[in-house]
């Protein structure tokens, strides 16, 4: 008779495996539960102190109702910012101020218009023949071995 624990099969791993996961969904799901009561609760409370404000619907005029909670309500987007639209003559303002400040940065610093030098070459006239003639020798080489 063999002594110990007896060892345990394959099926009874699996077996409390899938038991083990089914506690986690539970304890999953019913915090998931307290969750939208919470979410509900301070929902009601927000929209109470919304109407307390004067306006009645606070300072962004947004109302949640139970629908919104989910996320899925018509309102969903209505509290969102929107972003300022600058008009063309206040762009066209701006614009001119900046090609003028940094026309007057450009000045002081001494540099032309450009605000960059070109950098030159130090390569000699017959260097660069010399490398020009290089080029084409390989270049026909290849062309020769290409056909």
């Amino acid at each position: 008779m063999p002594r110990g624990r007896p060892r345990k099969t394959q099926g009874d791993i699996l077996l409390k495996s899938a038991e083990m996961i089914g506690w986690a969904i539970g304890g999953i799901e019913r915090e998931i539960l307290a969750t939208r009561d919470r979410l509900t609760a301070l929902t009601a409370q927000a929209n109470a102190l919304r109407e307390k404000l004067p306006g009645g619907r606070g300072a962004r005029g947004v109302a949640s109702t139970s629908s919104d909670v989910s996320g899925q309500g018509e309102g969903a987007a209505v509290g969102r910012r929107t972003r300022r639209r600058m008009s063309p003559e206040a762009r066209k303002r701006i614009s001119d101020m900046m090609r003028k400040k940094w026309a007057e940065r450009r000045e002081a610093s001494g540099k032309g218009a450009s605000g960059r030098k070109r950098k030159r070459s130090n390569i000699s006239p017959e260097g660069r023949k010399r490398i020009s003639e290089m080029m084409k020798k390989r270049w026909a080489e290849r062309r020769k071995a290409a056909k």
